[in-house]
């Protein structure tokens, strides 16, 4: 591992030492005009949070062109981040900012992420090392001036994340992701940017070739954080202004902060309140955080995304599409589960759940979780037996084939069986506590674009099962009983034992 030699500067920070730890990062990764600035400043409102913008472009968005800050001052002119440049510098003046600006070119760009993932082989880019320290020392600053524990950043490009962990600072991913031909479709529009000091401009533009490579590029990128040890939950945009409060306590349950009531009353209104921010950039919407905010989805795309540049957008971005649960057919998804070849978009309805599992204790388990799945409409796919019957009496159960274990033939079977129930029935949700007969429908649920839901075994605490490793890759949410288990599966979630 090596670092290139420290540059000569004529103003050097000072080095004194920080005694507080750093703060925790929720960063939100992925790439722009998904609506980042808005779950940005929903989690900003939480406890204990503080939601800063994009601060990756505070060299140039707030120290050079000295853009608004969030609420309404200039940059220079914030007694936030002037509070912040003293804590971390001595004051903004004090900084070297050429050698700043000439690190954060050189070591935080894109093409840079194969040298910064953990166990490379590969050299660390020249001034990673310095950069680093600069970035710990500003996140502490941050910290420290707000009293936050938790600094919401939206900066979205993975290697500015990796350079935060580097810093020793945590991180935790929120990995936002929207229809890729929205996103193209937001790119394309001309947009003025409101928060220039020194004359207006207008927002970068891309055409639909150069945004949905950069969509497949960036996000790529976040879901590389996972393997690289990053907890990481993914969030998409549609969910999020469909339901907010539900999208935001999952974010908030996955980043251990409290989701007080009067938010919950706002967000189920489909309002978000009014709260000055100190933003360093981001989308202009950032701009209005001291008026009260609605939530509703920009379906704009739909009507005014040409069709050419639509079924381009869909070719290029084919692989992530299934992956994220929209459709493939270039006509989108608006709801959760909505995947080509597979179920319709959610109705006024009840919410329909396949439940999946093995018989026996993957049962009984599953059937702990009847005060969630209660009220849903929903069908069980598990082996036949007169226990069976006896605990699902009155349930609809379709029957599957055992033995699972290292059994070929039922395992092709229950594949077949998995297209044919998930075509049939058209859940939003695919369930399932293992064993063997879970993965193929997990499999094919994931291929159409369905939720998956995974509980690992209660019983498994020292090893993980083969199911679950299976599963794990492929879960949307996964779910734990031990904090021991957290071990084999980073990104789960516990919520505690269930018998």
């Amino acid at each position: 591992m090596s670092a290139a030699a420290p540059e000569a500067s004529a103003a050097q920070p000072p080095q004194a030492p920080h005694a507080a730890p750093p703060p925790r990062v929720a960063f939100i990764a992925g790439w722009g005009r998904s609506g980042s600035t808005l779950l940005g400043l929903a989690l900003g409102q939480l406890p204990r949070a503080v939601f800063v913008g994009e601060v990756r472009d505070i060299w140039t968005r707030g120290l050079v062109e000295n853009r608004l800050c969030g609420c309404g001052q200039a940059f220079w002119s914030c007694e936030f981040w002037t509070a912040v440049g003293d804590a971390a510098f001595g004051g903004w003046g004090r900084l070297d900012l050429d050698r700043a600006l000439r690190l954060r070119g050189a070591v935080d760009r894109p093409w840079n992420q194969p040298l910064l993932r953990p166990r490379r082989r590969l050299p660390l880019p020249p001034g990673a090392g310095q950069y680093r320290r600069l970035l710990g020392r500003l996140y502490q600053a941050i910290g420290e001036v707000s009293g936050a524990d938790v600094v919401v950043d939206s900066s979205k490009i993975a290697t500015h994340a990796h350079l935060l962990r580097q810093a020793g600072i945590p991180v935790q991913a929120v990995h936002l992701v929207r229809d890729p031909r929205g996103v193209a479709y937001s790119w394309r529009k001309t947009v003025l940017r409101p928060d220039g000091t020194a004359g207006q401009g207008y927002l970068a533009r891309y055409g639909p070739v150069a945004a949905g490579l950069r969509y497949l590029a960036y996000n790529a990128m976040a879901e590389d954080l996972a393997r690289c040890g990053v907890e990481e939950l993914t969030v998409r945009y549609e969910d999020l202004v469909a339901d907010p409060a539900r999208s935001l306590g999952e974010v908030a349950a996955f980043l251990q902060l409290a989701l007080q009531d009067d938010l919950l009353v706002s967000l189920a209104r489909g309002r978000l309140g009014p709260k000055p921010t100190h933003t360093v950039d981001g989308n202009p919407l950032r701009l209005r955080a001291h008026q009260a905010i609605t939530l509703a989805g920009d379906e704009e795309w739909r009507k005014g995304l040409p069709k050419r540049e639509r079924i381009t957008v869909t070719g290029i971005t084919f692989p992530l599409l299934a992956r994220y649960g929209y459709r493939g057919d270039s006509q989108g998804a608006a709801g959760r589960g909505a995947a080509s070849g597979g179920p319709a978009p959610a109705t006024a309805g009840a919410t329909r759940v396949l439940n999946v599992c093995s018989s026996g204790g993957h049962l009984v388990q599953l059937l702990k979780l009847r005060p969630w799945w209660g009220e849903m409409d929903r069908l069980w796919v598990t082996f036949p037996g007169a226990a069976t019957e006896s605990l699902l009496q009155g349930e609809r159960i379709v029957p599957a084939h055992h033995p699972t274990t290292r059994n070929i033939p039922n395992a092709i079977r229950n594949g077949l069986l998995a297209v044919k129930v998930i075509r049939s029935y058209r859940p939003d949700l695919v369930v399932s506590t293992g064993a063997g007969v879970a993965f193929p429908f997990f499999l094919v649920a994931k291929v159409l674009g369905i939720r998956t839901i995974y509980l690992e075994v209660y019983d498994r605490i020292e090893r993980p099962t083969v199911t679950g490793r299976l599963c794990y890759p492929i879960s949307d949410l996964f779910l734990l009983q031990w904090e021991e288990q957290r071990r084999y599966y980073r990104r789960g979630q516990v919520i505690g034992a269930v018998l």
